[in-house]
This record gives C-alpha cells, structure tokens and sequence, in this order.
C-alpha cells in the first residue's frame, strides 16, 4: 500500500490564533487547528490528528495479527468485530473519497 501522506511522527505546536500539525523535525505546517471557545476540545483535536500516523499503523498492525489469528469459536465474534471495525477505519483514513 503506497503512503499518500506525510510520514510520521507529527506533533502539534500552540500558535496565536490556533495549534498547528506539523511533522517532528520539520517546520511544515500540515494543518491547524482553531481555538474555538473550548479551548480543551482544540487541544485534544490537535492531539488527535499528531498521532494520526501512529495510529494508521498501530490499525494496520493490529488487522494483520487480527487476520493471522486461528478461528477458535471462543474469540471468532470478537475477532469479526475487530476486523470489521479497523477495516472500516483504515478505510476512512486511506480511502480518497474519505472525509
């Protein structure tokens, strides 16, 4: 699977007027996000979007051990759920007509 993002790690940096994202050892701005009036969703949101790329790849790495487990029927519904979820999530972050 071709990365069409900027590789991680990203971190965020409070600024006048918003945080913004922007890749660790680089001074690129990737996004910003606006102080609205909770300033604690902001700072969360700005969290959120640094580990953007770690947790693309915690996802994807937790799908192919998922895939690599056996089919014990103790843990197949389990199993399913999880699969079915981090597909569809990979899918929103990788997908171009994701939003």
């Amino acid at each position: 699977m071709t990365q069409k993002h900027t590789p991680g790690p990203w971190t965020y940096r409070f600024r006048s007027g918003g945080t913004t994202i922007e890749p660790e050892n680089d001074d690129r701005v990737l996004a910003v996000v606006r102080i609205t009036r909770d300033v604690g969703d902001a700072d969360a949101n700005a969290k959120l979007i640094a580990a953007a790329p770690e947790l693309l790849a915690a996802c994807r790495n937790a799908l192919d051990a998922l895939y690599l487990m056996g089919d014990d029927e103790s843990h197949l519904a389990y199993r399913q759920a999880a699969v079915k979820e981090l597909e569809a999530a990979l899918a929103k972050a990788t997908s171009p007509q994701a939003r």
